[in-house]
């Protein structure tokens, strides 16, 4: 997710930098969250400190007010919560910023060659894909891992799926090697909370 002081220096280079995504923000709504979330978070603070220092007066006279101010930091709280939730909503749904040397494109067509290595051989009939392959041989199916995860998502079966494995057993084994040479092993869950998957 995009770190909202960041955008903060500069609103508009945000916006422009968004655009060679082909990607319009409305950066008018981010601002306005952005502004009012720190304007509620500046009095709940200020409220906070007041309701601490009646609290260390002892004043029986100001017990009313405290009251008062502990109801209205549970309104503020609430309010300043639900706009946090509709800034972060947008921000997490706004893809990263493109490196600099990226040219504006619409699709990968757009893309600029930088270099070639090697020669391109040349056949007498037009290749095949990969994916094209693997699905000729009943190796990868597209449509049912759309269907279940979501597109640019496939599964892989059969020899494939077989081969996969083996390439990751031996980097099971180089892991083993590792261990041994080292005393410190993490292990990194593949479940986590919603929000660490924006670090």
């Amino acid at each position: 997710m995009h770190n909202i002081k960041e955008i903060r220096t500069d609103f508009e280079n945000f916006k422009n930098q968004l655009k060679v995504r082909n990607i319009e923000v409305d950066i008018n709504e981010i601002k306005k969250l952005d502004e009012n979330n720190r304007k509620l978070i500046q009095k709940k603070e200020s409220l906070e400190s007041e309701k601490k220092d009646i609290s260390k007066s002892k004043d029986e006279s100001l017990f009313k007010r405290s009251k008062e101010i502990s109801k209205e930091l549970d309104t503020i709280s609430n309010e300043q919560k639900q706009i946090k939730l509709e800034l972060d909503t947008i921000l997490s749904s706004i893809p990263n910023i493109p490196h600099k040397d990226v040219p504006i494109g619409t699709d990968e067509n757009d893309n600029v060659e930088i270099s070639k290595s090697g020669e391109i051989p040349s056949f007498d009939f037009k290749p095949k894909t990969h994916y094209e392959l693997g699905e000729k041989l009943n190796m990868l199916d597209f449509d049912l891992a759309t269907k279940t995860t979501g597109s640019r998502f496939v599964f892989v079966k059969d020899k494939l799926a077989l081969l996969e494995r083996a390439l990751s057993n031996s980097f099971d084994i180089s892991l083993d090697l590792l261990k041994r040479l080292s005393s410190f092993d993490l292990e990194i869950s593949f479940f986590s909370l919603s929000k660490a998957s924006f670090f």
